[in-house]
């Protein structure tokens, strides 16, 4: 079985497990009150740094009238081996270094975020009136759709299980300890309902329309806040293993590991996801530019992906670069 964490698009076999112990074993999410969920704030890990605000980037930074980046893993730094390498450090850097212009790139991303949460992510940082809307995106809400998912997730209903729990055994409101191991007692006899996406999801929509809704929604709220103040909105369609012209030996593997039905299923809602954003910037006014990196690691023939959509130092400094 191919294992992504002994490929060969890391630097060593050290930062990959480096990599892989933190982000798999000891980095904390909580579920949070507006975008379903974010790291826990003020962790110090070895390859990752979360901030304040549980975001993966600088401690103390000033969020009003910045440059943020939405996206999910792939603009969050999944694969980085430190916070230098992920899209926004390097975006600070460049700017600095090449247009001699200190110009704030911050990041507001986090693994696993689909358009749904990017988009309550904008309407919350949308009050810290930012300079610019980044959004590196676009698989999320491909795998969504995949798995017939809209807007919940199966992290989502964790928690809210979880949460049940709790209240029905008293450890949510009970401060009596005594209720808390009656009411446990009691309820180990009695039969438990688990939430299911249908006690929630008001309007189900149908599978192949998943991901193309998704979009759409998020790029209507984007244009509803961003439009009467022309602020700039920036989009960049992530790149993915499929589009890479020249793959190594890893690569072809890698593929042939996810199988032909996936592949053929994720290039064609790839292409539809582009086509949506194309016509939505074709149509906008001029504050939205669309940019689609699907073929900027095409000139590379070694490693690059270590899996379908996620990158190593290098391919972050890549995109960087572009």
């Amino acid at each position: 079985m191919l294992d992504r964490w002994n490929s060969d698009a890391f630097e060593s076999s050290d930062v990959a497990n480096q990599i892989q112990n933190d982000l798999k074993k000891k980095l904390l999410v909580n579920p949070h009150p507006i975008s379903g969920w974010r790291s826990i704030p003020l962790q110090n890990l070895k390859t990752v740094k979360i901030n304040e605000f549980g975001l993966r980037s600088k401690n103390n930074q000033i969020l009003f009238n910045q440059n943020l980046i939405f996206g999910g893993s792939y603009a969050w730094g999944f694969g980085a081996s430190s916070n230098n390498y992920i899209p926004s450090y390097l975006l600070n850097n460049m700017f600095k270094e090449k247009i001699n212009k200190d110009t704030e790139f911050i990041n507001c991303s986090e693994q696993m975020y689909s358009s749904y949460e990017e988009m309550l992510s904008i309407v919350d940082f949308y009050e810290t009136n930012p300079k610019s809307c980044i959004l590196i995106s676009g698989i999320n809400d491909i795998a969504r759709e995949y798995n017939h998912q809209n807007k919940i997730t199966e992290l989502g209903l964790r928690w809210i299980n979880y949460f049940r729990f709790g209240q029905t055994n008293g450890i949510v409101q009970d401060t009596s300890k005594l209720k808390i191991i009656l009411k446990f007692i009691k309820n180990l006899f009695s039969n438990k309902k688990d939430a299911k996406y249908i006690d929630y999801e008001y309007l189900k929509i149908k599978r192949d329309l998943i991901a193309s809704t998704l979009l759409s929604n998020k790029l209507k709220i984007i244009e509803n806040l961003f439009n009467k103040n022309q602020k700039k909105i920036f989009y960049f369609f992530q790149p993915s293993i499929y589009f890479k012209k020249n793959k190594s030996r890893y690569e072809q593997n890698y593929i042939r590991l996810i199988g032909t039905d996936r592949e053929k299923f994720d290039k064609e809602k790839i292409d539809q996801q582009i086509k949506i954003v194309k016509k939505f910037a074709e149509e906008s006014k001029n504050n939205f530019f669309f940019f689609d990196l699907s073929d900027i690691y095409n000139d590379y023939h070694e490693s690059i992906f270590f899996d379908k959509v996620h990158v190593t130092d290098k391919g972050y400094k890549i995109l960087s670069e572009k």
